[in-house]
C-alpha cells in the first residue's frame, strides 16, 4: 500500500527562486496537500544539484512532528502527520571497487593531481600530495569518457564505502563534469549488453548514496582533533594541504559534507563531543552563511558538539566571487 505524504514538492511547472543560490524558477517548494498552501519557503529542493544542491525536507528537521503535536501549526485545523516508511539498511560498495580506482599508474593522467603539482598558484609538495591520496583514498578514472577524472570516496566510520563521486577538472581545478562511479559502471554494462553484477544491482536499491561526511573514516584515527568542516571535498583537500595534516591534537582534521543542503544532523551527529569550525561557501546575498549559522546553533545543542562558523569569506569576498558561489579553495 502506498503512503500519501501530507507535505509534497510542487510539480515541475510551478517553480520558485532558490533561497540558497537565488536562481530564478529552479526551486520546488513543499505544499501542504490538506490545505493546498505552501509551507515555509526554506522547505524545498533546488534542481541545480551540482552547483547548488539545496534541499530541506519538513520530515527530517522536526517541522512535520511539531505540527503533529500542535506546535506551530500552519492552520487552525489539527491534522495527524502521515507515517514515514522505515529507512532501508545502507548497502555499501565492495572494497574491490574502491581499490580499482587507486592504481598508481593512473595518477599521471589525473588532471586534479597534476594541477596540484604544476598549474596551481602555489605548487604543493609531492610528499604531501601522496599523503592526501592515501589519507582520503582518492583515485583516478584511467579510461573511458571520464578518463583523468578524480574519484572521491565517501567512507564512513566503519570503513564502508558509501559512494564514489567522479569529477573532471579544468586547468584551474574547477569542476567541468560530475558523475558517480556506480552510474558509470551501470552504463558500461548496459552498452555492452551485459547483465549487471549482483553487487551493483543490490547497491542501486539504496535510497541515497552520499550519506556520510567525506573523510568520516578518519575520525577514529584522530579521535581528539578539532574538525574543519566545509562543503566540498576539494576544499577539504586544499585545507589540509595549506593548513597542515592532523599530526597532533591541535591540528584540524578537514572533512566535507558534500553540498549545501548536506550540512544537517544526519551527517554531523558523528561529530559529537568535537570542536567544529565551519567554512560555508559563498552565496550572492550571504544566505548560505546565515542558513549554516542557524543550523550550527541548532545542532550544537542536539549533538553536544561545539560548533563555530568562520565569516572569513563573507568579509573578504568580491561581488563576482559571491555570484560564482566561491569557496575557501
Amino acid at each position: 500500500m502506498s503512503i500519501e505524504y501530507r507535505y509534497q514538492l510542487t510539480s515541475k511547472p510551478r517553480k520558485f527562486n532558490c533561497p540558497s543560490c537565488e536562481k530564478v524558477r529552479r526551486y520546488s517548494r513543499y505544499v501542504d496537500i490538506e490545505t493546498g498552501k505552501l509551507i515555509d519557503e526554506k522547505y524545498g529542493r533546488c534542481d541545480r544539484e551540482d552547483s547548488c544542491g539545496y534541499y530541506l525536507n519538513p520530515y527530517t528537521d522536526g517541522y512535520a512532528h511539531a505540527v503533529n503535536v500542535g506546535e506551530n501549526p500552519p492552520t487552525d485545523k489539527f491534522i495527524l502527520e502521515r507515517p514515514r516508511p522505515k529507512l532501508k539498511p545502507i548497502i555499501p560498495l565492495p572494497n574491490e571497487v574502491l581499490e580499482r580506482t587507486r592504481f598508481s599508474e593512473y595518477y599521471g593522467c589525473n588532471k586534479f593531481l597534476e594541477n596540484l603539482f604544476i598549474n596551481g598558484g602555489y605548487p604543493f609538495d609531492v610528499h604531501d600530495v601522496k599523503r592526501i591520496i592515501d589519507q582520503y583514498e582518492i583515485g583516478t578514472i584511467g579510461k573511458g569518457y571520464m578518463k583523468s577524472a578524480l574519484t572521491i570516496p565517501y567512507i564512513d566510520v566503519n570503513d564502508d564505502v558509501r559512494t564514489i563521486q567522479v569529477k573532471q577538472f579544468d586547468d584551474n581545478n574547477n569542476t567541468v563534469k560530475n558523475s558517480w562511479l556506480h552510474s558509470i559502471m551501470k552504463q558500461s554494462y548496459i552498452r555492452r549488453n551485459e547483465a549487471l553484477p549482483l553487487w551493483l544491482e543490490a547497491y542501486l536499491t539504496n535510497d541515497r548514496f552520499a550519506t556520510c561526511l567525506f573523510g568520516a573514516h578518519l575520525l577514529k584515527k584522530y579521535p581528539n582533533n578539532p574538525i574543519a568542516l566545509c562543503e566540498a571535498p576539494k576544499t577539504a583537500i586544499y585545507g589540509t594541504l595549506c593548513y597542515g595534516f592532523p599530526d597532533d591534537e591541535t591540528k584540524y582534521l578537514w572533512l566535507a559534507v558534500f553540498n549545501k543542503s548536506s550540512f544537517n544532523y544526519d551527517r554531523c551527529k558523528i561529530l559529537k563531543g568535537r570542536k567544529v569550525l565551519i567554512y560555508p561557501d559563498l552565496s550572492r546575498t550571504g544566505k548560505t552563511y546565515k542558513d549554516w549559522l542557524h543550523r550550527a546553533k541548532v545542532m550544537s545543542k542536539k549533538i553536544k558538539a561545539e560548533f563555530s562558523i568562520s565569516d572569513l569569506l563573507e568579509r573578504i569576498a568580491t561581488a563576482e566571487q559571491r555570484e560564482d558561489g566561491g569557496d575557501l579553495a
